[in-house]
């Protein structure tokens, strides 16, 4: 996993060693109950919700998400969150 800021994003990469997502997969997998390497039948399980909960995390703070994959090479799921500006400090005392 890598962390960046890239101008007023965070961009945030997660790498894996698994089997990788077919090209004719990597849009579909975004969906809800979809997964990728769909000719595997039965070997991974799953609903198919998570990437779909998880790109709709992400748009709902401001962000995008998308996959690099290459079939035996694993994958690389990218994330942007805009990063807002915070104050240096909170005075808590005015807060009661």
């Amino acid at each position: 996993m890598t962390a960046e800021r890239q101008g007023a994003e965070l961009l945030i990469s997660v790498r894996d060693t698994g089997i990788g997502v077919p090209a004719d997969d990597v849009e579909r997998i975004f969906e809800s109950f979809q997964q990728g390497n769909s000719g595997i039948s039965g070997k991974y399980q799953g609903t198919g919700l998570g990437l779909a909960i998880s790109q709709q995390l992400v748009e709902m703070h401001g962000g995008r998400i998308w996959v690099k994959s290459a079939p035996g090479h694993g994958s690389t799921f990218t994330f942007t969150i805009p990063q807002r500006a915070l104050p240096e400090a909170i005075d808590l005392t005015s807060a009661a």
